[in-house]
């Protein structure tokens, strides 16, 4: 197991969960695929590992070319990913996202775009996951989500979904007073909405990652990184 840029460690995937299972207390799990190929050995494991009563295994996966990242292919196909899980995992808990790139955002297409949430649900009603999940969990990257609340928010017209915002490894932290701008502005969906952000430890170092974020979304801007 690993997350990019590593590839590999010394932690089997059969270990992790024996200890995660183990634990008390016990947490949900959120499995990050970052390549298909591992999706079906890693879900075979499963099967030999049952969630505990009251824990959760999301599996998550970028299933859809998003901000910053148009020009390329998403990290999981859509039609792979949820294809093998819906043959391995009977009513999983998914976790879908867009493959994006907060350092390219600087240009007409750096937000979710209406046509983002358009193909997100038809995909969720291709595969009719609001009948065959246990729910979805929509992750969206906080800093280009806030460009635009408004659009984001038409996820949510999913039955038995909600939206996570997460910030990136690497990413900088944020400003504490995004998490709860957007939470005024999600008021209406409360319960539905939740974070995974790296939060500032004060207001200069908030500040000072914002500035960065700018200064380098223009330099890749001019470089004609992410249209």
């Amino acid at each position: 197991m690993a997350h990019p840029p590593s590839r590999s460690s010394e932690l089997p995937f059969s270990t992790f969960l024996k200890t995660c299972q183990s634990n008390v207390p016990r947490k949900h799990l959120k499995l990050d695929f970052k390549e298909i190929e591992a999706v079906e050995p890693c879900l075979k494991l499963l099967k030999d590992h049952p969630a505990i009563e009251g824990q959760g295994i999301y599996l998550n996966a970028d299933v859809l070319p998003g901000p910053g990242n148009r020009g390329s292919p998403p990290t999981c196909d859509a039609s792979t990913f949820l294809s093998t899980v819906l043959k391995h995992t009977p009513v999983p808990c998914l976790s879908l996202g867009f493959s994006c790139h907060v350092a390219r955002t600087s240009n007409p297409l750096g937000t979710y775009l209406p046509s983002d949430v358009t193909s997100m649900i038809s995909l969720c009603e291709q595969y009719d996951l609001s009948e065959k999940s246990a729910g979805i969990v929509f992750a969206l990257n906080l800093r280009i989500a806030m460009k635009d609340l408004n659009t984001v928010k038409d996820l949510l017209a999913m039955p038995n979904s909600q939206i996570l915002f997460w910030t990136g490894t690497g990413e900088p932290s944020v400003h504490k007073s995004y998490l709860e701008w957007v939470e005024t502005e999600m008021e209406e969906f409360k319960g539905r909405v939740a974070f995974d952000c790296k939060i500032a430890e004060t207001s200069l170092e908030g500040y000072k990652n914002e500035f960065l974020i700018k200064l380098i979304n223009t330099i890749n801007r001019f470089r004609g990184l992410g249209l």
